[in-house]
């Protein structure tokens, strides 16, 4: 019996069913795993959108401007090469009556203007912007020229101590102006330099 019992073993396994070769891998899902990378990525795209626009505080368009309680006075077109030289012997009025658009702009600005103002008409007004280069001396020198055609008397004062754009775009002489008034040593009457002919404008 011992020596039987050490020939022949028992197992109780049996063969149910032979095992076959699936066509295709079961992992990795690529096409679940690429609808889902994309929906995710939409998904962060939307939001990460939605967080930038809360965090844009530009003022882009008229609503933007009422919404801060401002008085909104029009739409300027972008202009460019007023303070470049030559200009090939153009004025700024020539640039601008070259342009209706921008003259109607200019002009409709000025209206508005004059209109925001209090009953008895403000007399000094100030461009300024929050960055360099954003056109605050163009337009104060569109400006001036609109309300000097008008029949107002304008001075027109460049107080941009660093980068002063007024005198190039006037195409006149930046010997003396706002700086010495203030230490004293000029008289404002003789820091001024007059602009054009057929009305009353003058730059300091």
């Amino acid at each position: 019996k011992a020596g039987l019992a050490g020939q022949f073993s028992v197992n109780s396994i049996r063969v149910v069913e032979n095992a076959t070769v699936p066509p295709q891998p079961s992992g990795p899902k690529r096409l679940l795993i690429i609808l889902a990378c994309t929906f995710l990525a939409l998904t962060l795209s939307a939001w990460f959108s939605v967080f930038l626009e809360y965090l844009n505080h530009h003022i882009r368009t008229e609503e933007d401007v009422k919404r801060l309680s401002l008085s909104f006075l029009g739409y300027m077109p972008v202009v460019t090469g007023l303070d470049e030289t030559p200009r090939n012997g153009k004025s700024i009025t020539d640039i601008v009556n070259a342009e209706p658009r921008l003259g109607d702009d200019i002009i409709n600005i000025r209206t508005s203007l004059l209109f925001s103002m209090p009953a008895e008409q403000g007399k000094l007004i100030m461009c300024t912007s929050a960055i360099p280069g954003e056109g605050k001396s163009t337009v104060a020198a569109m400006l001036g020229i609109s309300l000097a055609e008008s029949g107002s008397r304008v001075l027109l004062v460049d107080a941009d101590m660093r980068n002063p754009s007024l005198h190039k775009i006037f195409e006149l002489e930046n010997k003396e102006g706002l700086s010495a008034c203030l230490a004293g040593t000029l008289k404002p009457k003789d820091a001024t330099q007059v602009v054009g002919k057929n009305f009353s404008l003058r730059v300091m």
